[in-house]
This record gives C-alpha cells, structure tokens and sequence, in this order.
C-alpha cells in the first residue's frame, strides 16, 4: 500500500470512529424530508399530508429524491438517509484530500490538512444527521476540481471544465436553495482572477448558466406543483434582521474556537500571503466563494442545530490554508518528532471538537427525536384507525412515525402560518417564531401538543394563544399521556456506545410523558352522541384539578382509577327529560341522581366514580343509555 493510500485509510476511519461516537443523532427536520421522501416513494407525491394543497417544507430536493429512490428499492427510509450522509462524508474526506494534493507533495502537510476534516466532529455528525449538508459539500468539491487544473496553470477554464462544474453546481443548487450564493461567487472569482474581459465573462456566464438551467427547473415545478416561487421553509425562517446578524456572529465565533487548533495555522498562512502580496489561484478560486457563504451565515443568524451543519462548507478552505501553513514549519531530517507533533494536536483537536464544544456535545446528548418516535408509533397504534388531525410543533418525529396528516403549528409545513409573520420576525429564536393559535383553533384538529417533547413550560407563540383562548378551553380536554417503552419499543431504537465501558443501549427507553389535547366533539375520537346512547372515550375524561393519566406501559393503553375516584365528563347536550341509565354496576354517576330527569335542554357535566379499582382501557367508553 502506498503512502497516500494508507493516510487516506487511516484518515477515513477516523471519520468513521467520529462517526460511531455521534451515533445515533438524527436530527428532527431530517424526519421531515424524511416523511416526503416516504410519500413519495408510496407513490402520494412530494407531500406532506393527504388532505389539503401540497406545501414544500423542504428544502433539499435532491436529497428527498435520493432518499426517496432507495426507499423505493426496499432500503428503510431512515437507513437510506444514513448510507447517503456516511458516502457523501468519506467521499468528502477524500475530496479534500486531492484538493490538498494539488496545493502541496508535502507529506506533512497532507496529514495535517487531512486530520481538519477527518476529525471534525459537524462533518461527523451530519454524516449520520439525515440531512444533506454531507451531498452538498461534495458537490460543491467535485465541481471546484473541475476548475481547479486551469486555476493551477493560470488559464481560463475549458467549455468542458465550465459545462461540467456548471451541471454540478446546478446539482448543488437542487440540493438546498442557497447556493446560487455559491455559483455567483464561483462566476466572479473567475472574473476577478483573469479580468473582466470577453472570455473570462464567457466562461463564468457559461458555468453560470448550467447552473442557472438547474435552478429555474426547480422554480418551474415549484411554482406549477406548490404554486410558489420560493420553498415554504424560507417564509418559516428567513429574516435580515440587526438581531440575526448578532447570532450569525456568534455562530461562526463559535465555530472558529471549535476549529482554533488549525485556525491559527490558517490565519498565519493569510498573513504570510498578505504580506507578499499573491495568493496561489487554487487557494483563490476557494476563498471567495467560502466567504461569501460565511457573511450569508452572519446575515441568516446561523443554525439552531448542533454541529454547526451550515459550517461544515468552510472546512475544505481550512483545510487548504492548514497544509499550506504546515509547510512553513521549520525542516528537519528527523521525522519522529514531526509525527510526535501532528500526533499532538490531532489530541488536542479531538479534545476540543469532542469534549470542549457545546454545539458538538449537544449532539451526542440530543435523543428527545427517538421518544418522539416512540409517541408516533403508539399514536399511530391507538389511533391509526380513525386517523385523527394532530396539531403540535416537533414536525418530525412524531408526524413521521404516526404517519398521518398532522398540522404543523410553528409553519414549515403550513402555508398559511409561515405567510402570515409575526411583525417582529427575526428578534426570536430562528425557526420557531411563527405560530396562528386562531387558524389552528379554525382547522379544529383533533388532538393538539403544545410545547415539544419532554417540555411542559416552553410555550411558542401559538401555544399562549390556545391557552389563553376560552373556546380552546371549552372544545379541549387535556390528558397525560405517560410512556414507558417496552421491549419490542426499544428494539427498534437505536443504540449508542460507552467508548469507556465499551457498553451499548437503546437510546430514549426511559419513562416519559406528553400532554395532548383532544377535541370531545372529533368526529374520530371524540363523545359518540346519538339520540337514545351517548358514549365518552375514557380518554376525555378529567379529574376536577388536573388531566388524567393515561399509561402506555403495555401494549394496551390504561387509566388506572382508585376507589371511588372521581372523572367528569366532557360537556354532553341531554334533551328535555332525558333520564339517564348506567347498566354497569361498577360505576356511579356523582354529577346528577342516578336516573335523574333534565328540566329541559341543556349541556350537563357528569362526574363519574368507579366503587373498586380499576384499568379501563384506552379504547373503552361510559356508555349512557338516555330514556324517559
């Protein structure tokens, strides 16, 4: 095996090591592309739900589609998010590494520059985070190295060079719609470094095009598919605003301590550059592009996930400018001591990527997704046959394992909440700013979660709304919902590793609860009333101070009631002289005399007690008998 072999073996199961030490993040808007993909490999389209005009609450099209084609071909869809981001991010490694090649045959620095990427830990954690930064990169170093040998020998790039760079920036643009960003930065650094003059205007115009051919494609369908120019996510989250650009900062400060063991040998090798006055055209044709996309970071207030996903596109000209600056160490014939040092701060890097970066941390800690999994799947069991409408804010996890139409509160996926903005957008926390308690109320779903998994007091704007609101108080009955996965639960969730014991377990099988309310008059899940019968689901009763508890220790769903416990009813309309007969002898009516008359036509509120303990079932109801 050649050296060069061997430092990319090495330096690509470091990646892979970084990788399995992440494992299992998965990042909760993942599911969301996730749930489009799925749809549209079930032949349901590029949707999110049945009912209602298609809304595109994604924005990684060839992502979905990828992910979309394997599912098709029989590979589970979350598994086939994880095989794309693990290729894209080794192919990614060994991108930078002939990127590298090409700036320098320094040994040395070829490791060094190596171990940017391959032991950094947003390369590692997108790998496994279900979206499509890791195809994005790619992308993007597969169409700088189709310009790369004409910027080396100070020429013009090639029709050919142009066209192909120009199809794999157009790609990239069908990856996330940002990145004509990218493209106009790639077409003026061309015009910069060799002129503007007839044929550098030619070829960027030309690279810019094929791109541009891309991009329109996707605006086309976009606007004949969702009937919109832009993708729904952009009304849901983007905002120039002084406030953004104060947390964009902060995100690329942060981003910066995190990779200071080699930003420091960076910034000195653009000082040495600085001082000479030139700058080698492959380093050039990098660094314009690269800082356009850092000012779009500032101005957009970077990213709300862990990892710096968004960041993970500054790493190929990190690593650049770190072999370049490892080769003005001083030389020596003894290489014991050279290994002694890369070995050094490889250390103190996987020190601070891994153990010092709260951004990173947070990702190897992060696994409320997994519970939500856990929510969706016994939703979907419990209630899969009536399919209700359920209104709450993690739009991933919960809508893409209970698998029917849900309503997305905080926007990205309704059109009419992310169109209709709150009038100090951009001064909140990115991505969860918008809320319409007054339309969700209006679409009257039929259960609601408000807050996110795990969070009782965390209330989005609306969230206040609906709690404020009489009429949501009226038409909904809390209940919670208590969670102890079983054994088959826990099977299917993921594991993760003690690097210390050298133990694994399941993530996210501890016990849990969740507050849902449900509408008593759904016509799927709500009080059953006919004429002679009125039947109430156990799961809308409530006791006097607070919501019942209902447990999903087994695989039937429980209310555990004492002796002599004491629920009531939602409202129930009797009419004029209805007398009203229980034929189970276990329970008792305490709101009205045990076959009582109503003067006339009312909404009575019963209480109900069981005389012995017992565990009503989930799909149990009091059946009333009405009589005269």
């Amino acid at each position: 095996m050649t050296a060069s072999l061997l430092r990319k073996a090495i330096l690509l199961s470091f990646l892979a090591c970084m990788m399995a030490y992440m494992w299992p993040f998965l990042a909760d808007d993942a599911l969301i592309s996730l749930r489009y993909a799925a749809r549209l490999a079930a032949g349901k389209g590029l949707t999110w739900n049945d009912a209602g005009p298609p809304v595109e609450g994604y924005s990684n099209l060839l992502w979905v589609l990828l992910c979309a084609g394997l599912h098709s071909a029989g590979v589970p869809i979350v598994l086939a998010a994880r095989i794309l981001g693990i290729a894209c991010s080794l192919l990614c490694v060994h991108g930078v590494l002939r990127l590298i090649a090409r700036a320098t045959q320094d040994n040395t620095a070829q490791w060094v520059g190596g171990l940017v990427v391959a032991l950094s830990a947003p390369l590692a954690i997108w790998g496994i985070g279900g979206l499509e930064q890791p195809l994005l990169l790619l992308l993007l170093l597969l169409a700088m190295a189709q310009l790369a040998p004409a910027f080396e020998a100070n020429i013009l790039p090639t029709a050919k060079q142009s066209t192909c760079a120009g199809i794999l920036l157009g790609l990239a643009c069908l990856t996330r719609p940002d990145t004509p960003l990218w493209v106009a930065a790639v077409a003026a650094t061309i015009v910069w470094q060799y002129g503007f003059a007839a044929p550098s205007l030619r070829v960027a115009l030309l690279l810019s095009g094929v791109a541009a051919a891309f991009w329109a494609g996707q605006l086309l369908f976009r606007e004949a598919y969702y009937h919109s120019l832009w993708p729904n996510t952009a009304y849901a989250k983007i905002a120039f605003t002084p406030a953004r650009c104060l947390e964009g900062a902060k995100y690329l400060v942060r981003f910066g301590i995190d990779h200071c063991i080699f930003g420091v040998i960076a910034v000195a090798q653009l000082l040495v550059w600085y001082r000479k006055k030139t700058i080698p055209p492959i380093a050039v044709l990098w660094l314009v592009p690269t800082v356009v996309w850092a000012t779009y970071l500032v101005a957009i207030g970077g990213d709300i996930f862990p990892g710096f996903r968004h960041g993970i596109l500054l790493l190929p000209l990190l690593a650049l400018l770190t072999a370049f600056g490892t080769g003005l160490r001083p030389t020596g014939n003894s290489r014991i001591p050279i290994a002694a040092g890369v070995a050094g701060i490889a250390g103190l890097y996987i020190l601070l990527q891994l153990h010092g970066s709260q951004d990173n941390i947070r990702a190897r800690e992060e696994h409320w997704e997994w519970r939500g999994q856990t929510i969706g799947t016994q939703l979907a069991r419990t209630f899969g046959a009536t399919k209700p409408l359920i209104a709450l804010n993690p739009a991933g996890c919960i809508p893409f394992w209970y698998g029917h139409d849900c309503l997305d509160m905080l926007g990205l996926n309704d059109a009419y909440i992310a169109r209709h903005r709150p009038a100090d957008m951009g001064q909140g926390w990115l991505g969860h700013e918008l809320g319409d308690g007054a339309y969700v109320l209006a679409r009257q779903p039929d259960m609601l979660m408000l807050s996110g998994i795990g969070i009782d007091d965390m209330y989005f704007p609306g969230d206040v709304f609906l709690l404020n609101s009489p009429v949501f108080r009226q038409e909904y009955v809390p209940a919670t919902f208590h969670f102890a996965p079983q054994t088959r639960d826990c099977d299917n969730h993921p594991v993760q590793w003690d690097f210390i014991s050298l133990k694994s377990a399941p993530v996210a099988c501890d016990t849990f609860h969740a507050i849902f309310w449900m509408r008593h008059q759904s016509p799927s899940i709500g009080v059953v009333q006919q004429e002679t019968a009125i039947s109430v689901p156990v799961y809308l009763l409530r006791s006097k101070d607070r919501p019942i508890d209902i447990h999903f220790a087994r695989d039937t769903p429980t209310l555990s009631l004492a002796p002599n416990d004491t629920l009531f009813t939602p409202p129930l309309f009797v009419r004029a002289g209805a007398k009203i007969h229980m034929e189970n002898t276990a329970i008792r009516l305490v709101g009205a005399p045990h076959g009582g008359f109503f003067p006339r036509d009312t909404t009575v509120v019963l209480g109900i007690s069981h005389q012995q303990p017992q565990a009503m079932l989930l799909g149990e109801a009091i059946d009333l008998r009405l009589g005269k």
